[in-house]
This record gives C-alpha cells, sequence and structure tokens, in this order.
C-alpha cells in the first residue's frame, strides 16, 4: 500500500475546491538558493494564475488545495499518523523574506501580498507534537492582482532518528492455496542490498489461515523499508505485493486501521507477469534489478499470453516517470494492475491532446486497470474526449492509495463509464478536486458505478453532479460495508453532489447508504440550493418510463440528501410510491406535472401492484424527522382516494422543513387528524398556485398543525377540504401560521349528526395565526359554531383578504366565533384590514348568517380588536348582527365600520336586537364589554331594539366614533340600554372624545330616536373627567327621530 504521485502537466485549469482564509503572516530568515534545495523527485511545476483576483497592484496571492490526506494511508506505518494537528504554509523566494501561516484546517491556506515571481511553496501536516507527519512542495508562479490556485499532493514523511517497531498480518483465507514454501525479505528503501533477516519473527496464525510477520524486540532504526513475501503454490512462485515499511521513533507501524493483508488468489502474482518501471528502463521489468519504462510495460502486458482475469499483469512503479502517451491514450486490452512502491516518488505524464490517459477496453474485448498506491495529478493536459480515464469495455478499479486529482476533463473530472459492458469501483482509492461540466469525479453514460470505499471531495460541476453524473442507461450502487465517501465540498452551480438523469439509476440499500452520511445534513443557507448528495431526472429522454427508478431515489431520502427532477411521462400515469418515504435529510423533487401515489394494501398487507386509490395505510406518503428538508415543485401526490379511508395524512411533518410549490395534494381521506398536512413541529412553506384538494380528516382537513411554523403565500387555495369535526380546512392547536394568499380557503364540516361542530374553514385552539386570504366554507351548516373560523385560545389577526358565505342555521358566530376556555386562557381576534361580508348584495349565499353574531360573536374569556376593516351585510337570525359580545367578551374598536357609512343595503341586520352590536349581560359578575375610540356603527338595522348598539347591561365607553344611520323598528335607533340590570348598562362619555356622535338614527315605531334608556328612573349616562352638563350631550347626541311623540327623539335619561 505504497503510493506513486503521477503527475500530467496542463497549461490552463483552474484546480480544486479552493475556498481558503488567511491565518495569519510571519517573516523568517533569509534562505538561500531555494531552487537547488529541493530533491530532484520533488521538483515542482509551475501553476498559472487566475486572472482578476482582487489582490494588490503590483502582488499576487496564494490558495492552497491539499490532495491526499483524505485517502487510506499510503503505506505501512504507525496508526497514529491520521491525527493531524497542525498545517504549516512556507512561502519562500530568493531575495525575499520568507512567509509563514498555521492553520488547525486544510482549507485555511492562504498568503497575500507576494511579489511576482516564483515562490516555492511548502505544506507540513504536523501531530500535537509538532512532528511532520505529511510534507509536500510545489513553485507557484505568481502573478500581480491575481490568485493563484495551487494543488499540492501531500506525501509521507519520513522520521529518522531513533528506533520503533512494525506487525503486518497476512490473512490466507481461500483453502486452494496450499504454501509448499515461504520466504520473507526484509531489505532497507531504496538502498534493497541491506538486508534485515533477524529483524523480524513470523508467527502463523491457527490452521495456518494467517501470517503475523513483527519486528524483533529491539525495533528497526527510524527509516524506510521494504518487505517482501514469496509464496510456492503447486510449484509456481508468487510474490505478493511488496510493502513499504515507515519506521518511526518510538511508534508501531502497521497496516491502515490495523487491517490485515488478505491474500487469496487472485492477490498472487505470477513473477513472469509483474514488470517493474523506472523511468527510462531499458532492462526486461523482471524484478527491481531489471527495470523497463512504462510503455514497454504496458505494450508487454497486453501480448503477455500469460495475463488473464485471473492472473493480472503488474506495473510496479519504481521511480519518478514522463510519459506522453499518443492518441486516443493508453489503451487497455488485458488486466493490468498499477501500483507503486515509494511514496515520495513523482510521476509527470505530459501529452499533446490525447482524449484520455487511460482508455480500457474496445469493441474486441474487456481490459481492466486497477491502481493502487498511484497519484495522478494532470498538469498542462486538457483531456479532450473525457477525464483522466474512460472505460469502454471492462472494470476500473481505484484501491487503497490511489488518487486522481486536479484534472479539468469533458465527460467527467477524472472517470468516464461509457460502454455497457464497463464498470467502475472506489474501493479505497480517492478523487479530489477535478472539474467537468458534468460529473466533477465521474461521468457514467453506462455501465456500472460501485462505490465500496475511499473518498471524493473538492470536484466541481458547471451543470449537474459535482462529484458523479449518472445517465442513459448508467447504475450506482454502494456497497453494504462502505465507509464515507462523498464530501460535502464538492461544489456544483448547477444541481447535486450525485447527479442521476436521462435513464440513469441509482441503487442505495439501506445498510449500503452509510457510505455517504457525511452529506446527509442539508446545505448551508449561503450554498447554492441544490448542493445535495443526489439530484436525479429519471425519466428523462425515456422511451418506456420506469418508476422503480424513481423510487430508489425517494427511498434514499432516509439516508441521504436527494434531489430529484421528474420529467413529462410520469403525468400520464401515477408512479406508486410505497409508503411511507421518509425524510431524514434533505428531498427536493422537481417534477412539473408529475404525480406520485401511495399503494394500496389489500387484507393480507400486501401491495396492490396497479392500484386505483391508495389507503395509505401502511404511513403517510412522505413523513419528515428533526433535520430532514422536503421540497417539491410542481407535483401531484394523490392519496387515498374516494373509496379507501388511511389513519395518516398524505405528508406527515414531525420536524424539519418543508417547501411545496405549485404543487396539489389531493383526493386523500384521514381518519384522524390532517388529511392534507399533520404538522406537529418544524417548519412547513406553501408557495406558489398550490392546492390542497378535495383532503379530509377528523380535524384540520387540509392542514392540521399542533407546532412550528407554517407560511401561505401566492396562490395557495383549499377546495373542497373537510372535517367532521374541527377546522374544515385549518386546525391550529400551537405554533405560528402566516397565511397571504391570493387563493381561496374552502373548507366544509361534514355534519353526521346533530352534535355540535365547530370552525368551518378554520378552528384554532392556541397559537398564532396571521391571516391575509378569502375564507368561505363550502357550503352552509346546520349546527357549527364559527362556520368561517373558530377561535378558543391563541390570537389570530386578519390582515386582510375577506370572510363571506360563513352560514350556520343553528350556530353561534356566522363567519368569527372568537372565546377562551377561562381567565388565564383566552382567545383573541383581531382585524386590522379586510371585509367580513360580502359586496355581493344580491347573492344571499354569500352574507354571513348565524343565530348570533353573524359577523362576530365574541364568546366567554374571548378579546375582538377591532382596528381596521369593514364588518357589513351580516344577517342574525338572533341578536348582533355584525357583532355579539357574550357574557366576559371583550371588543375593542378603533377604526373598523361596523355596517356602513351610507346606505342600509350594506348594514349589518338582527332578526331580534342590536342589528350593529349587542352586549350581553348574564348578571353582575357576566358581563360583556364594548369599547369604542374610533370607526363607526352606521346603517345597521334591527327587527326589535337598538339599531346600532344593543346593551343588555354592563359598560359600554365611548371615546370616540360615530354611531350613525341605525334603525331599530321598536326603541333605540342609535342605541338601547337598561340602565337599571343587575349589571347598569352605562353608556361612559368622554368630553374630550373626537368627532363623538350619535346621530341620525331612527326608532320606527318606538322611542328613542338616538339611544333609548330602558329603566329612565337611572341616568345612563357617565360623564368623565369635568362635569359634561345636558348642553354637551346634545353636542354628542343630535339629530336623532323616534316616531312616537312626546320622547324625545335624541335621547331620556333621569329627571
Amino acid at each position: 500500500m505504497i503510493h506513486t504521485t503521477v503527475s500530467c502537466s496542463r497549461s490552463h485549469s483552474i484546480v480544486g475546491a479552493m475556498i481558503c482564509c488567511l491565518a495569519g503572516i510571519v517573516t523568517l530568515g533569509s534562505c538561500g538558493n531555494l531552487l537547488s534545495r529541493l530533491a530532484p523527485e520533488n521538483s515542482p511545476e509551475t501553476i498559472p494564475a487566475i486572472s482578476g483576483a482582487s489582490t494588490g497592484a503590483s502582488t499576487g496571492a496564494v490558495r492552497v488545495t491539499l490532495a491526499g490526506l483524505n485517502k487510506s494511508e499510503r503505506t505501512v506505518m504507525p496508526y497514529e499518523q491520521a491525527s493531524i494537528a497542525l498545517y504549516v504554509l512556507t512561502a519562500e523566494k530568493v531575495g525575499e523574506t520568507p512567509k509563514l501561516i498555521e492553520a488547525v484546517e486544510p482549507g485555511l491556506l492562504e498568503l497575500t501580498e507576494l511579489s511576482t515571481g516564483d515562490w516555492v511553496l511548502t505544506v507540513e501536516a504536523r501531530d500535537s507534537s509538532s512532528r511532520v507527519l505529511y510534507s509536500g512542495s510545489k513553485i507557484a508562479s505568481v502573478t500581480a492582482g491575481a490568485f493563484v490556485p495551487v494543488t499540492i499532493v501531500m506525501k509521507a514523511s519520513k522520521s529518522p532518528g531513533g528506533t520503533g517497531q512494525f506487525t503486518i498480518v497476512y490473512s490466507f483465507p481461500d483453502p486452494v492455496i496450499t504454501a509448499q514454501y515461504a520466504s520473507i525479505v526484509l531489505t532497507g528503501y531504496p538502498d534493497t542490498g541491506s538486508n534485515y533477516p533477524d529483524a523480524f519473527t513470523a508467527v502463523p496464525g491457527v490452521d495456518y489461515g494467517s501470517l503475523t510477520v513483527s519486528s524483533t524486540e529491539a525495533g528497526l532504526a527510524a527509516g524506510t523499508y521494504l518487505l517482501q513475501l514469496n509464496v510456492l503454490v503447486n510449484d509456481v512462485l508468487y510474490q505478493l505485493d511488496e510493502q513499504i515499511v515507515q519506521i518511526y521513533n518510538n511508534l508501531v507501524s502497521t497496516t491502515p486501521n490495523k487491517y490485515p493483508i488478505v491474500c487469496n488468489t487472485s492477490s498472487l502474482q505470477n513473477s513472469l507477469t509483474v514488470y517493474y518501471v523506472i523511468e527510462n528502463g531499458t532492462g526486461t521489468g523482471e524484478r527491481p534489478s531489471s527495470p523497463t519504462n512504462f510503455d514497454s510495460a504496458l505494450t508487454s502486458l497486453n501480448f503477455n499470453s500469460l495475463v488473464s482475469p485471473s492472473t493480472p499483469g503488474t506495473i510496479v512503479l519504481m521511480s519518478d516517470l514522463t510519459l506522453s502517451p499518443a492518441s486516443p491514450g493508453y489503451e487497455l486490452v488485458k488486466n493490468v494492475a498499477i501500483r507503486s512502491l515509494d511514496p515520495n516518488n513523482i510521476q509527470i505524464i505530459t501529452s499533446t491532446t490525447p482524449e484520455q490517459l487511460f482508455l480500457i477496453g474496445d469493441e474486441n474485448g474487456p481490459g481492466s486497470l486497477a491502481l493502487s498506491d498511484v497519484i495522478i495529478q494532470p498538469d498542462g493536459v486538457t483531456f479532450a474526449q473525457s477525464g483522466l480515464i474512460t472505460v469502454q469495455n471492462g472494470t476500473l478499479s481505484l484501491g487503497p492509495g490511489s488518487l486522481l486529482t486536479g484534472n479539468t476533463g469533458t465527460l467527467g473530472g477524472a472517470v468516464y463509464s461509457q460502454g455497457p459492458g464497463s464498470m467502475v469501483i472506489l474501493e479505497g482509492g480517492s478523487i479530489e478536486n477535478c472539474i467537468a461540466p458534468k460529473g466533477g469525479a465521474m461521468y457514467a453514460e453506462n455501465g456500472t458505478i460501485i462505490l465500496k470505499a475511499g473518498y471524493i471531495n473538492g470536484c466541481k460541476a458547471s451543470q449537474h453532479g459535482a462529484a458523479i453524473y449518472v445517465c442513459s442507461t448508467a447504475y450506482l450502487a454502494a456497497d453494504a460495508d462502505a465507509l464515507s465517501i462523498i464530501g460535502v465540498d464538492n461544489v456544483t452551480q448547477g444541481a447535486g453532489r450525485m447527479s442521476i438523469e436521462s435513464l440513469g439509476s441509482i441503487s442505495l440499500e439501506p445498510s449500503a447508504v452509510s457510505a455517504l452520511i457525511n452529506t446527509c445534513a442539508p446545505p448551508p443557507s449561503n450554498e447554492i440550493f441544490q448542493q445535495g448528495l443526489v439530484f436525479a431526472a429519471p425519466d428523462v429522454g425515456m422511451s418506456v418510463f420506469e418508476p422503480e427508478k424513481v423510487l430508489n431515489a425517494l427511498e434514499a431520502a432516509q439516508y441521504m440528501s436527494v434531489y430529484l427532477t421528474l420529467g413529462s411521462m410520469m403525468s400520464a400515469t401515477p408512479t406508486h410510491v410505497p409508503n411511507p418515504v421518509t425524510v431524514n435529510h434533505v428531498l427536493h423533487i422537481n417534477g412539473p406535472g408529475a404525480t406520485l401515489q401511495g399503494w394500496e394494501f389489500d387484507a393480507y398487507g400486501s401491495q396492490i401492484e396497479t392500484p386505483l386509490d391508495s389507503a395509505l395505510t401502511e404511513g403517510p406518503l412522505f413523513t419528515v424527522h428533526t433535520g430532514g428538508s422536503l421540497a417539491m415543485n410542481g407535483l401531484t401526490l394523490v392519496g387515498s382516494g374516494e373509496t379507501y379511508t388511511s389513519d395518516h395524512p398524505i405528508i406527515l411533518v414531525n420536524d424539519g422543513w418543508v417547501s411545496l410549490s405549485d404543487t396539489t395534494l389531493t383526493n386523500h381521506t384521514n381518519t384522524g387528524n390532517g388529511g392534507g398536512i399533520q404538522q406537529l413541529g418544524g417548519s412547513v412553506e406553501l408557495t406558489g398556485s398550490l392546492s390542497l384538494d378535495r383532503c379530509s380528516a377528523s380535524r384540520g382537513g387540509g392542514i392540521y398543525v399542533t407546532g412550528g411554523n407554517t407560511i401561505i403565500r401566492d396562490y395557495v387555495s383549499f377546495a373542497y377540504c373537510k372535517a367532521t369535526t374541527e377546522g374544515g380546512a385549518l386546525w391550529v392547536g400551537d405554533g405560528t401560521v402566516d397565511i397571504e394568499t391570493a387563493g381561496t380557503m374552502e373548507g366544509f364540516i361534514f355534519e353526521a349528526d346533530a352534535t355540535k361542530r365547530y370552525g368551518g374553514v378554520i378552528y384554532q385552539q392556541g397559537g398564532t395565526i396571521s391571516c391575509l386570504a378569502a375564507i368561505k366554507p363550502l357550503n352552509g351548516f346546520t349546527n357549527v359554531d364559527g362556520a368561517g373560523v373558530y377561535i378558543t385560545g391563541g390570537s389570530f389577526t386578519m390582515n386582510g383578504g375577506t370572510i363571506t358565505g360563513s352560514q350556520t342555521t343553528d350556530g353561534q358566530g356566522g363567519a368569527v366565533f372568537v372565546a377562551g376556555t377561562g381567565a388565564g386562557s383566552t382567545g383573541t381576534f383581531t382585524i386590522n384590514f379586510g371585509s367580513i361580508g360580502s359586496t355581493a348584495l344580491g347573492y344571499e349565499s354569500e352574507w354571513n348568517k348565524a343565530v348570533n353574531g353573524a359577523g362576530i360573536y365574541v364568546g366567554s374569556y374571548g378579546t375582538a380588536q377591532l382596528y381596521g376593516g369593514s364588518i357589513f351585510k351580516n344577517v342574525a337570525s338572533g341578536s348582533g348582527g355584525g357583532v355579539f359580545i357574550a357574557d366576559s367578551g371583550t371588543a375593542i374598536i378603533n377604526g373598523t365600520i361596523i355596517g356602513d357609512s351610507d346606505s342600509t343595503d350594506s348594514g349589518n341586520s338582527s332578526g331580534e336586537n342590536g342589528g350593529g352590536v349587542y352586549v350581553q349581560a348574564t348578571n353582575s359578575d357576566s358581563y360583556g364589554t364594548l369599547s369604542m375610540t374610533n370607526g363607526l356603527i352606521g346603517f345597521n338595522t334591527a327587527t326589535g331594539s337598538g339599531g346600532g348598539v344593543y346593551l343588555e347591561g354592563g359598560t359600554c365607553t365611548l371615546n370616540g366614533g360615530e354611531i350613525k344611520g341605525n334603525t331599530a323598528t321598536e326603541n333605540g335607533g342609535g342605541v338601547w340600554m337598561n340602565a337599571g340590570a343587575s349589571k347598569p348598562a352605562r353608556i361612559d362619555f368622554r368630553q374630550s372624545a373626537p368627532g363623538l356622535c350619535i346621530t341620525d338614527n331612527h326608532a320606527e315605531n318606538g322611542y328613542g330616536g338616538g339611544v333609548w334608556n330602558e329603566t329612565p328612573t337611572i341616568d345612563p349616562f357617565l360623564r368623565s373627567g369635568a362635569a359634561i352638563t345636558t348642553g354637551d350631550l346634545n353636542t354628542f347626541i343630535s339629530g336623532n327621530m323616534a316616531v312616537t311623540t312626546g320622547i324625545s327623539n335624541d335621547y331620556n335619561t333621569a329627571p
């Protein structure tokens, strides 16, 4: 598991995901001739600058991206080497003062204000004891006014001095292997002439199924060693992969994660198929003693008859290489494995304009390439056809220690899976900092990509699939034992860290999806919207729709972030989804015209394959949990239909975030709460032309809310939504609901019997509602309180819109019923703008109607705050056509018009008393309260008494406003009051009240055109402040008329 860096020079590119910030600058002393101090194998290449960066006019800057740190360890070394505590970047230039920064994260490496010219950049990764674990160097050519992007490949550092230990376990699980002979050789490296036969022990395991090779107690001097294991099987000598062993002072070196090295028939290498390669080698390639060159080794392998699927040919890279593949790149028609020995080797690959570096297989047959411990970093090559490697027919395996980094490709930044027989397996390798329009790391047009282990990070796509793009007939799967693979720093300007489009498909079993767990969190708010793990458009370009591709993506949302685009083919036939789809992370679906529907289950719990309706008996269609994010645009979600019922909503929001736009939730019956959406917490946003259509439930036919935040915007409508007990469209028990829609909120209560029911459209038990909408029940009711809105707790604020057509024959509160459950639990209704009433004066079905309080019924412990808007054309068969204030209820009028300003045609009316307002008082402890500071009670009519206001008892405080143009058939055209009630009705006049007047009211067949006091021996007026004389009252109350003669037309009072 040793690594070699392979580099390809490229003249113009932007490499890697460079998000850096300045950690600090420290000046150091002079360093002499820097270029001559670099080892030849580490000679860095010049990198071009990014033009247009914001730096000084005469200076430039560098941003450094590190490669090679996030993959498997590249050699046998101390397991503790993973604990990097500090990154140190130094910049040196001849004749300049060196600069240095330190950072605890590899992304925080940036230096500014560098003079133009070549700077040598060196990065060291250190542990908490300041020991250098990895290092890398490169030359950057700094340009004035520009940032230079630099990718530095980090290599394991040697640590001379002292002694250390090592232990390696070889495992032989294959019973076919019966070793006739085994030999172990430990030599120095690169000086293989130094042999250490007595420095180790080899202890076989039980039944010789394993072999543990360890250093002796004395240990080895710190440095680098080469361990070779040879076995003789069936008279054929095989050599296993050599292992570079790094010895560190006072540490024990072992394999990555301390896993054994597995040896089976496929890992045994026939010595005649192993070629050792160095720069300009001229030997036969047999053993390190006679190395050949890369081109010769590859040619020999392609024509070696011993190379077969069971015996692949192997190329062992021993030194720096400079390779120049001719078009179309290196062609592999046999099974080839490439690995390297020394992690400090760098291979430079140059070429003019190849289509790719490696082309695996052709139309005549498959080939294969297995990379391990090889770093390929192109500089100066732009691959015209694909990325670094094209798999046309065969297999590419990226094994432990392999790294493809820093490439810009056309079809996939690093890998292009082209042919139907191709396969790409990521099993321990890494792809970092690669760029392409689609598939920053991999582009799969056909074949299969299997994710087993490894890492993909820092890749970019200008369109879709920052990490992986899958289309046509390609297939993506994750191994059940895979580790974290897709990193969070893959960025796309389009959609998805992985993108599944056209006929592409994805299969990620529950046990396998932990492979992708490090991108499950929703993206930050400042990140591009679709920076999720998977973006899928499974039916684009399909000739026959394959619904299982949609189901695979939906099921993955339980374990990872998914972005799904559904094409037009899904609009013809619904896709039946095995419910519930559980959203623990991100699921964003864009599907103009597409329809998703739950499954129907038979009596035995089995799914019916071709359902007409779906019962959702197993759960909601979608369930969103804490941390989940569900966004939909342009979909239709179909529930149980007209025939079946369920005890689940279409969408259940336990927590998390839900955003629905231009989507329809339709045709569902939930015997529980929330026909369309049941929200227990989190946030729900409904926008665009969205509809909840024909959804029904016990409570909240459309939406049921008991917590969180709900936003309803744009043109959201509730159509034919129905409840059997409360809240035909919306039920709110707690949380915050903000409604501002041009759509109609249409609800209905199904009255199966004479039981009292509540809230024809909206039922509120708690929380806060802000509403601007057109609220209208589907039709009238018999025994429903609050045919439009019922409030028994919390606060409801009407900021616009209308409430019309709210009619209940035997109930209270046509448009609004507001009350509380006790002194500590009150309900509040506030109107700032909008209207309770219909301008369609000739259409009785549009009027609000009730027994009492056709506009608003204020019950016990309820409060109505009337700060604006209007309440008109409401009809009560009993009392309080506009507002009825019951015992312990309170109404505050400060700007609202109750009735009309000039015509009784638009005024409120009552069949009994109080055409505008009725204030009830049962006894001295239970009475309503009315306060008026501003506003108008005008042109209302009462068949009985009190055309404007009827005060059964209690106190009415008039600070201002008008009571004007009201008519009573009997007494008190403006106001009727009973000052002799158990709680005397009194009008508290304020002399300083601006514009207060009671004028132009009429008592047609009775007394008191302005004010009638039923108990004339008691003065009905409370005169607050300075003394109010009769003359003052004449100012306030004038111009009223009563038909009966001998009684004051304006008012009567105590003598």
